[in-house]
């Protein structure tokens, strides 16, 4: 009698509301690894227990290269040519890329970023009064804030500021189709080229242009590879702290989809 063929996790998990994990996860935290079908058909392993992740991420036949065809996949490659984040390499390509930043984010560097950061967010919170209301937190604050965080990091003129954060709202969104996602790849790709090759020509006191003076001129990193790190820095500070930023501010009593209220504290 044949058996009866797995049904598969579709993966990501879904929240049944803004907040509350999935339930699944209370099942998969402590079982053993298991297929999950992801958006474009593959089904990979779903590693879950501390002890099989450290053995896999120390084994020596896991591969992270985003230019195998066989590497799963949650979301597709923007559409036309993008350099290959670090993050997607294996060594010695990605201990190397990897050094070239690590000096950028100590403890200290954090620090000085401190009062930045802050300005930035008490303005953006002084302004929700005036915006339409009741006003949209997460268009309001949860994603200018980081890309305004990213921009200064990488010393984005101040006339781009609006192109920039435009840009990222739309990489970032749940809502705007996969044609306006890539083409606002495509478009951050481009402006990240031209801003990577003003700095080579006239390095700035921030990261780009401490990273263009250590490396690219001693020739342990080029100029395509820059651009790829600008794009990495982009790809991990924006989601995860927008929604971090949504997810902490959110009010469980509100109805689905809306903010009550986020208190400044002084």
């Amino acid at each position: 009698m044949p058996s009866t063929p797995e049904v598969l996790a579709e993966f990501p998990l879904r929240r049944p509301d803004g907040i509350t994990p999935p339930p699944l996860f209370a099942e998969l935290r402590n079982g053993p690894p298991r297929r999950v079908r992801l958006p474009y058909g593959s089904e990979p392993w779903l590693l879950t227990r501390h002890a099989d992740v450290r053995a896999a991420l120390a084994h020596p036949g896991l591969s992270a290269d985003s230019r195998d065809p066989a590497l799963p996949r949650v979301s597709p490659l923007p559409p036309g040519p993008s350099q290959v984040s670090f993050l997607r390499m294996d060594d010695p390509d990605h201990g190397r890329l990897r050094r070239t930043v690590t000096p950028e984010f100590t403890h200290r560097r954090i620090q000085q970023l401190r009062p930045a950061i802050r300005a930035t967010a008490e303005r953006l919170f002084d302004e929700l009064p005036g915006r339409t209301q009741p006003a949209d937190f997460i268009e309001a604050v949860a994603l200018p804030l980081p890309a305004l965080v990213i921009a200064g990091i990488l010393g984005v003129p101040s006339e781009d500021l609006d192109f920039f954060s435009g840009k990222c709202a739309t990489i970032a969104s749940t809502v705007d189709s996969p044609e306006e996602i890539g083409a606002a790849y495509a478009a951050m790709s481009a402006y990240l080229d031209r801003l990577v090759t003003a700095k080579e020509e006239d390095p700035g006191e921030d990261l780009l242009g401490r990273v263009i003076r250590r490396h690219l001129t001693a020739g342990t990193l080029d100029h395509g590879e820059l651009v790829a790190v600008a794009q990495l820095l982009i790809a991990a500070g924006l989601d995860t702290t927008s929604n971090m930023i949504g997810l902490a501010c959110a009010d469980a009593s509100a109805p689905p989809g809306a903010v009550r209220h986020a208190t400044r504290r002084p």
